[in-house]
């Protein structure tokens, strides 16, 4: 499958470049991009995943604790971290954990994406001009393929073709395609 390790270990060299000592990610293609792992509740519920990595390669998942089995088996991260709705205030203890160690640091989130109570909760123990964004280099990342994403690429293309060829081969004036 994918080579999750090898892409965050980009991460961490962007984190170099940009002088930052950790990353606080929580759009989810990101998440997955880099961890492997896809939740089934998100931030739209009001329940985050957050992905942490530091610059020294600690790969951190803070995950709702009914999805941490899930997390376990989708990712190799170094550690997944989970937190239960409503009990002990959720998510922002693990979080609290990062953001102390690094208070005197520079710190990077995808700034597009984050949504406002953790960038609420991030900028209250790091200044603001302390945080930069790593959002824009996530998706430089992202549009270089490797080889096992252009094979996906390639089959799902060849799939495309073959299910429209086979719409093509039934499709006649007045036919609805829907009920074929």
């Amino acid at each position: 499958m994918f080579d999750f390790k090898s892409r965050r270990s980009l991460v961490m060299d962007k984190l170099r470049e940009q002088d930052d000592a950790v990353a606080i990610i929580t759009n989810p293609d990101y998440v997955y991009y880099l961890t492997g792992y896809h939740g089934a509740l998100g931030i739209e519920w009001g329940r985050p995943n957050i992905f942490v990595q530091t610059v020294d390669g600690d790969s951190v998942l803070i995950v709702p604790v009914m999805e941490e089995e899930m997390a376990n088996r989708q990712t190799d991260v170094t550690k997944v971290v989970p937190w239960t709705d409503g009990i002990d205030e959720e998510w922002r203890p693990p979080l609290q954990g990062y953001l102390d160690k690094y208070k005197d640091y520079k710190v990077s989130v995808d700034y597009m994406w984050i949504p406002r109570m953790i960038w609420d909760f991030i900028g209250d123990v790091i200044p603001k001009d302390r945080i930069s964004d790593i959002g824009e280099e996530i998706d430089k990342l992202r549009s270089v393929k490797d080889p096992q994403e252009i094979q996906i690429a390639r089959h799902a293309g060849e799939v495309a073709v073959e299910m429209l060829k086979g719409a093509m081969d039934v499709a006649a004036p007045g036919l609805s395609l829907i009920h074929i």
